[in-house]
């Protein structure tokens, strides 16, 4: 007999190369669950299904519909595409460039309440009414779920489940052996806090990498402080509610919670906080109830190795969210996708999926014995207790607000400013609806102007600004910008950084970024003309060489020490020691960044593999530009073609879009084993995770911030500031200037070297140490000698080693 044959995310990854332009951060597609080995199947029918079921318990639970779906439809294909990030913060970008791209998956997961009515709005979700009750759906679920999935008049999704979002877990061995129990108010969270901290556990476990722990946690703070009945009303968009004086309070509890918690949560996601509770390394965590699908997953059992209870100041509420299935307009498979939507609906369906997920059943006749002790007691709670939507997980506010309200969340997460917090959230009640909200005294508003060489979604250099500014305001939302972007003799001929400043000044700018080192001359000429405005010329270096205007400072991020991470990863993968730069433009910039990445490879390639010099072969082409303008520059697809052809099994890009990274994504589709590294943007290796052995980015934020508030406090002054990396925490968002993302493509093995590698940096290690020549045989650096700062900015030729153009 046949069986559907399934087809994990990184298959379908050319459908979702469009997804790297994106606000937030986009995760690689993963892999679908592990299932039996498929046998063969007819060709044609298919039914792709998306989401960001990647994690234990979920991924099990959805693989358990997967086969259900296979036994009533055996020569159907699932193209199970997911994208991995907590509450669908990366999926959920991956999808929208999808849909916007014309390209939809056939079904997709989504939240019932708002999350759900913006793709109807947008006329992305067909209405599932007539087939909703043709299936019996309508006479088996409750009608709160029924008002969430119904939008004028017509059904849109089929519910799989329900989840309880504001579950205090706790570990039962260390709550016994400190004689505590579950608090149930803030002062009995903080009591038990204070005991735990003494005792040297962790408290409380919180996450961050996924993006929406922190906005996660403040919601059921919201509900504690306000209660069950002003919470509804708050999230529906009640101004009066919004400068109520328990918002303050909701917001320094939330800040003395964190207080308690472990000091990386920025940097481990949700699971990772799970896993910490089960080893005892923390007590509590705050997290909906697809953790205990998680934990079950691991082994662990409720009531046995962790406890549940509600939220502190939750109790007798049931903070809920549910989890279900559209059908896209322009569906490529829409009677495949029915089939799909009538397993996800039906008890049998239900019944396989939830008690691996750890949610409750969205049906309302679930055969209760298949559930387990927790999920029990959440059945009897959501039957018997008061209901509050969830913020985060779409059931209660929609996404221009949710994207709000977690960005500034996770900025306060790591910074506790709670006068940012709060401004930032009346900021966005707007998105509710509501007006006129007291937030008490605002800043007087800065306008900043940013002029961008090329397009600002280039997944590069420019993205890369675009993304400084989102900091600031999420920082100072007094800041409103200004911005123009593809300024550059082909997209814009006619357009000159002059006219621009004129426009920006009658626009109210007090301080105006230009991002490229041809724009050096026309921003001094701007500034002569605008003496009022502060300019800062990105990656120049006209107060270094004494050509500035008062009123025209510079800074520049030290990539150099990242480029030289980047050699390194390229020449611990490489097996054939051939190794290919792709180049921009040609001057003193990147003629040192190119020698960086060489002095990098050079380094790992003797001194950490102990491999011959001149087995290493290093050449660069330039393309004539920062990125590709056809009839002007030559095309960067050929070029990286080129050097596979060639032999080169590792492309170092130099330009700000990601040409580099496609192609050598589709090679290895074919079977090839080639590899790429991007350049400027910490997701660039979103575009095809699998052959990116990892990105060297700018971080510009702290830079931009720094330079906007002394522009509108009055304390700037003109400086040239070239800044490098955070040692110590090379991806704090707020502290250094330049980092290093690993890629997937690197192997373990080579991982491991690569940190050494950036500890030896880290310690001091300074490849730009003599003996060192020019390609023409002239010194460098002499042996012995170290480059000055100077001699590196104004590298005037490649290096011997290097093969290519140097002028």
């Amino acid at each position: 007999m046949k069986t559907s044959r399934f087809v994990n995310g990184l298959m379908v990854g050319a459908v979702l190369l469009g997804a790297c332009a994106a606000p937030a951060a986009p995760a690689a597609v993963e892999p679908a669950a592990a299932v039996a080995a498929p046998v063969a199947v007819a060709e044609g029918k298919k039914m792709e299904i998306f989401s960001w079921w990647t994690n234990g318990g979920e991924a099990d639970g959805l693989n358990e519909m997967f086969k259900i779906f296979t036994a009533k439809n055996p020569d159907t294909e699932i193209i199970n595409a997911t994208v991995a990030g907590g509450a669908g913060t990366n999926a959920k970008t991956v999808l929208k460039t999808r849909l916007q791209g014309g390209q939809p998956p056939d079904t997709w997961q989504v939240h019932a309440g708002k999350e759900l009515t913006q793709y109807v709005d947008a006329g992305q979700m067909e209405p599932l009414t007539d087939f909703f009750k043709e299936q019996g759906f309508d006479k088996n679920m409750p009608q709160l779920l029924l008002d969430q999935i119904t939008y004028n008049g017509e059904i849109y999704s089929v519910p799989v489940n329900i989840h309880r979002s504001n579950v205090l877990w706790y570990n039962i061995k260390v709550f016994g052996d400190n004689n505590i129990v579950p608090p149930t108010t803030f002062d009995e969270f903080f009591a038990v806090a204070d005991k735990l901290k003494a005792a040297g556990i962790i408290p409380l476990a919180v996450g961050g990498a996924d993006k929406f722990e922190a906005p996660h946690l403040f919601e059921s703070v919201l509900l504690g402080v306000y209660g069950q009945d002003d919470y509804v009303k708050l999230v529906g968009g009640d101004a009066a509610l919004w400068a109520d004086a328990r918002l303050d309070t909701s917001i320094n509890t939330m800040a003395r919670m964190l207080s308690y918690s472990n000091d990386d949560r920025s940097s481990i996601g949700w699971s990772s906080g799970a896993d910490m509770l089960l080893e005892g390394k923390a007590a509590m965590m705050i997290m909906g109830d697809w953790a205990h699908g998680y934990m079950m997953s691991k082994g662990a059992a409720a009531g046995t190795d962790y406890g549940y209870a509600p939220a502190p100041g939750n109790g007798g509420v049931f903070m809920w969210l549910s989890d279900s299935f559209g059908l896209a307009v322009g569906a490529p498979h829409p009677e495949e996708a029915k089939a799909w939507l009538a397993v996800a609906g039906s008890r049998a369906g239900q019944d396989a999926f939830n008690p691996k997920k750890g949610s409750i059943p969205a049906r309302t006749d679930a055969d209760q014995s298949l559930y387990d002790v927790y999920l029990k007691y959440s059945i009897k709670s959501f039957g018997a207790d008061k209901l509050a939507p969830s913020i985060v997980h779409g059931a209660g506010a929609p996404e221009p607000f949710m994207a709000l309200y977690g960005n500034a969340l996770n900025v306060f997460s790591s910074d506790l400013d709670g006068d940012v917090l709060k401004s930032s959230l009346v900021e966005a009640t707007a998105e509710l609806g509501a007006k006129d909200v007291a937030a008490g005294a605002f800043a007087k508003e800065i306008v900043a102007g940013l002029v961008m060489v090329g397009p600002e979604r280039d997944h590069g250099w420019n993205e890369a600004h675009l993304a400084a500014t989102e900091y600031v305001t999420a920082k100072m939302p007094n800041v409103r910008w200004v911005m123009i972007d593809k300024v550059n003799g082909a997209d814009r001929p006619d357009t000159t950084i002059e006219m621009i400043a004129d426009d920006f000044a009658a626009k109210g700018a007090q301080v105006i970024f230009t991002n490229s080192a041809e724009f050096k001359d026309p921003t001094n000429n701007a500034a002569k003309a605008h003496p009022e405005i502060t300019f800062i010329h990105i990656s120049g270096d006209a107060v270094l060489d004494k050509t500035a205007q008062p009123n025209v400072g510079n800074f520049m991020g030290r990539m150099e020490s990242m480029k030289h991470v980047s050699g390194c990863a390229a020449a611990l993968q490489s097996t054939t020691g051939k190794i290919s730069y792709l180049g921009p433009l040609i001057d003193a910039e990147t003629r040192r960044l190119v020698n960086s990445a060489y002095l990098g490879a050079k380094h790992c390639w003797v001194d950490v593999l102990g491999k011959k010099v001149g087995d290493l072969k290093f050449n660069v082409t330039w393309i004539g530009f920062w990125f590709n303008i056809p009839g002007f520059t030559l095309d960067p697809t050929q070029v990286v073609n080129d050097f596979y052809n060639g032999g080169s099994d590792v492309v170092l890009s130099g330009i700000d879009t990601t040409e580099a990274l496609v192609v050598a994504g589709q090679r290895a589709e074919k079977g090839e084993k080639v590899y790429a590294i991007p350049y400027d943007f910490v997701d660039a290796c979103a575009e095809k995770a699998s052959v990116c052995l990892g990105v060297p980015y700018f971080n510009w934020g702290p830079s931009y911030l720094a330079t906007v508030k002394s522009v509108g406090d009055g304390s700037w002054k003109q400086s040239w500031d070239w800044t490098g990396a955070d040692w110590k925490d090379m991806k704090n968002p707020d502290t250094g200037t330049v980092g290093w993302m690993n890629g997937p493509g690197l192997s373990a093995d080579n991982q491991a070297k690569l940190d050494g590698f950036i500890g030896e940096l880290a310690g001091g290690l300074n490849l730009f140490t003599g003996p060192l020549k020019y390609q023409d045989g002239t010194d460098f650096v002499k042996e012995g000698a170290v480059a000055s700062d100077s001699e590196v900015w104004y590298t005037e030729q490649l290096l011997a080693g290097v093969k290519g153009a140097s002028k």
